[in-house]
């Protein structure tokens, strides 16, 4: 489902790291893990094309990471960051949003799920006509999170995704990722964390 090659990454003349192999099967889900300041975000800046790696290849589902390739991409994945920004306005316009766009019409019917989601997450009732302005961290979280769902994209990529949560939420949030059959992930969790849901830990180490 995902190949990293050989991909190497600099930042101002300086090796982040190079040499970094990974392959991701289709349904498994992957925790990348590792020091403060490895690389592990960047690792998925590569895979969504915010970050050109200096060498080596990536794959996803078969087709080179390139240009011309890196839009149809990331049609294929649903991306979830550490600060989820939703914009302004209520949460129930940031779940209309995507499917605005004319890729997504086609699965607008997908936010009748939305109630069965935030239900899951631990959200409460007519959370949608909230202000986005008024939700805690771990809110936006997780509505990130369903809103990512309901794209039924194949991959999930995830930046520290329980970071903002209390330990009662990020086991609901472990709950439902775990429900999610098929579902390819590849998510950071900071160091000493936990992510019960991923089938494999992988290290991301310093260059040296």
């Amino acid at each position: 489902m995902i190949r990293f090659e050989n991909v190497g990454v600099s930042f101002a003349g300086k090796r982040l790291f190079h040499g970094f192999s990974l392959s991701v099967g289709t349904g498994e889900r992957i925790a990348l893990t590792g020091e403060s300041g490895t690389g592990k975000s960047t690792v998925l800046g590569c895979l969504l094309g915010f970050v050109m790696p200096d060498d080596g290849t990536i794959e996803v589902e078969g087709t080179r990471l390139e240009p011309s390739t890196v839009w149809a991409i990331r049609r294929r994945i649903a991306y979830v960051p550490q600060e989820a920004d939703l914009g302004g306005g209520t949460v129930d316009s940031f779940l209309q949003r995507p499917f605005q766009y004319a890729a997504n019409r086609p699965l607008h019917d997908n936010l009748q799920r939305g109630p069965a989601l935030f239900e899951a997450l631990g959200l409460k009732p007519g959370l949608e006509t909230a202000a986005v302005a008024s939700l805690s961290g771990g809110e936006k979280q997780r509505i990130a999170l369903a809103a990512a769902l309901l794209l039924d994209r194949p991959i999930l990529v995830t930046d520290e995704l329980t970071s903002a949560l209390d330990r009662q939420s990020a086991e609901r949030v472990s709950e439902l990722l775990l429900q999610q059959q098929g579902l390819t992930m590849l998510g950071v969790v900071h160091e000493g964390s936990r992510m019960p849901f991923a089938t494999r830990v992988v290290e991301v180490r310093h260059d040296h």
